[in-house]
């Protein structure tokens, strides 16, 4: 394994890969979780526990606008999984670009998966069933 030149400063740091193979991959791990997806295009996946009330109003001004407004046409009830779920597939997007959370976090509008809410473009970006209490992602690039 050896890792890609890094976005922010070019120091080979960046995504992981598999030496002389045309193999991408991603992990991520929370709590006892771990997901980790294999592809032959750029791959990126995470798995977080659904988030505290507090904790999404502290990282709310992290979303895109749109899916601050999302989150705010919700019951507070519902605020904190909708959240994870915005921020797991965000996270899984970014790591499939490569950039990570060097990219800022408001610029891309991934949403909730639901019709017309995602401004993602060049890649297939899908929640994945996990337990209660969790919320994962996966985003694939798509070639043109």
């Amino acid at each position: 394994m050896e890792r890609e030149a890094c976005h922010g400063c070019g120091a080979p740091h960046g995504r992981p890969v598999v030496r002389g193979s045309r193999l991408h991959f991603s992990l991520s791990h929370s709590g006892r979780l771990i997901l980790v997806a294999f592809a032959a295009e750029p791959v990126g996946v995470d798995i977080e526990q659904v988030a505290s009330s507090q904790a999404v109003e502290q990282a709310r001004n992290a979303l895109h606008p749109a899916e601050c407004q999302e989150l705010d046409t919700l019951p507070e009830a519902r605020r904190p999984r909708v959240f994870t779920e915005i921020w797991t597939r965000k996270e899984a997007y970014l790591k499939m670009l490569g950039s990570g959370l060097l990219r800022d976090t408001r610029l891309d509008r991934v949403g909730t998966g639901r019709p017309g809410r995602t401004g993602v473009t060049g890649a297939k970006l899908t929640s994945v069933p996990v337990p209660s209490g969790y919320a994962a992602a996966l985003c694939v690039s798509v070639s043109a």
